[in-house]
């Protein structure tokens, strides 16, 4: 017998999968603000005629860098 994706989706969650999941979001969530950071380094590290010629200006970037690494 199979199940279609409504009956699939009212299934009850084992407390295994709930931990899981929260771990996932966990980890997933760290890696973002990892990348986040290391790009506004980078951004940081560009001099003012790179950033001329993507369009942004020194404030900008500043601005940016400033914000904690967990604000996307």
């Amino acid at each position: 017998m199979t199940l279609s994706s409504t009956e699939a989706l009212r299934r009850p969650v084992s407390a295994s999968a709930r931990r899981a999941s929260i771990l996932t979001n966990a980890i997933d969530t760290l890696l973002r603000c990892y990348a986040v950071r290391r790009t506004r380094q980078d951004l940081s590290r560009l001099d003012d005629r790179t950033l001329q010629d993507i369009g942004i200006t020194r404030a900008d970037v500043e601005q940016e860098y400033s914000k904690p690494f967990w604000r996307f």
